[in-house]
């Protein structure tokens, strides 16, 4: 796993508490055009714990820069993983700012079968709010661990090439979701909202060889 220079650590966060934690700051700049996104996650995540019993769980780790997290709650992101999933009867539950330490206790967590990270990243990595975590530091932590019945799914920009990050984590390769390339607001957009695509149904499995745009 690859650290983080602290001191670059502490004012990126700071950035981060005061822009996205602060909710005078946050009101007044982010609340208009993120209302609707907000009030969809509420309304979403909601209706996913009121119809399922918490037998079959996933956990969502987030961890992102203020503008992207901003995008994602204008967008209804964890509203839409909320959504998407629900029809396979799977609870979801969320932390955010998450650590590498989060992401290792989920792995040894049997009561969560099911994996999801958001943020910055690639086909082989998820940057934590500590430092990056590649696939190789997965295949460790996964050391004499049982392997996850559920999904992996990769909420970050992804890469045509390279071993997946969840490749040792799950029974099934294919439920290994993500995107193949680098995306942009558009692109998430019209994963999450576009006529044919919806939720995480806009991703692919990324074992496959994929060079077109996600979906």
């Amino acid at each position: 796993m690859r650290r983080y220079d602290e001191s670059k650590v502490r004012k990126f966060l700071l950035k981060e508490n005061l822009i996205c934690n602060n909710p005078i700051i946050a009101w007044t700049l982010l609340a208009p055009v993120s209302m609707p996104g907000f009030l969809y996650n509420a309304y979403q995540i909601g209706k996913n714990h009121h119809q399922t019993y918490g037998k079959d769980k996933a956990k969502v780790l987030v961890f992102d820069e203020p503008l992207t997290e901003w995008q994602s709650m204008m967008l209804g992101v964890k509203g839409a993983v909320a959504r998407s999933i629900i029809e396979r009867g799977i609870r979801v539950d969320y932390k955010h700012n998450a650590r590498s330490d989060d992401l290792r206790e989920l792995l040894a967590d049997e009561d969560y079968q099911n994996v999801v990270v958001m943020g910055h990243g690639g086909r082989d990595r998820w940057c934590a709010r500590d430092g990056t975590v590649y696939t190789e530091d997965l295949e460790e932590w996964m050391n004499g661990l049982p392997r996850k019945k559920g999904y992996f799914i990769q909420f970050t920009c992804g890469d045509e090439e390279g071993r997946p990050l969840g490749d040792s984590v799950v029974e099934d390769r294919s439920k290994i979701l993500g995107y193949t390339q680098s995306v942009d607001l558009g692109d998430r957009f019209d994963s999450l909202w576009g006529e044919s695509l919806k939720g995480i149904e806009g991703l692919v499995s990324i074992n496959e060889e994929v060079s077109a745009p996600p979906g």
